[in-house]
């Protein structure tokens, strides 16, 4: 059996469909789909001092482990999708005005995002909050240029917060 630490991960927003979500990803990033499924497995485990242990076993046997670090879930503002919608501006270059449109519609949406009720989360994982500010942003066309790139932006930044 290996102790060998592959490093450290990052996690927000730990629940159950995000950790499914991050070992289907990693898992992926690690070309782990092309091997047959029965000869490996990712265990997500809460370890010492609130931390958490992502374990790599392949033929049962542990090859190495991962420690995650929790992180606080992050928040937009409007100054910062104003700010993105300035810098979608930068990608390509047009004589037109850019900034918020709706900006009621832009409050309702960073205030939904985060809703929950009766126990049910309509975005649950970080991946569905940036694929719901993606689509909303540029269906909805709540700034007056520039909406899909700013929803591009948005849904990479939320990620990479």
């Amino acid at each position: 059996m290996s102790n060998k630490m592959y490093g450290y991960l990052v996690v927000t927003n730990i629940c159950r469909r995000q950790i499914y979500e991050y070992k289907k990803i990693f898992s992926k990033s690690i070309n782990l789909n092309q091997i047959d499924r029965k000869r490996w497995k990712l265990r997500f485990r809460k370890s010492k001092n609130g931390l958490y242990k992502l374990s790599f076993y392949f033929d049962n046997n542990l090859e190495g482990y991962w420690i995650v670090i929790p992180a606080e879930q992050p928040s937009l503002d409007l100054e910062k999708l104003a700010d993105l919608n300035e810098k979608s501006e930068t990608l390509l270059k047009e004589e037109w005005f850019y900034g918020i449109k709706d900006e009621a519609g832009l409050k309702g949406m960073l205030g939904q995002v985060d809703n929950g009720f009766f126990g049910y989360t309509p975005y649950p994982t970080i991946l569905h909050k940036a694929t719901y500010f993606w689509y909303t942003i540029s269906t909805k066309q709540m700034f007056n240029n520039g909406n899909k790139r700013t929803a591009l932006l948005t849904s990479l930044l939320y990620r990479r917060l």
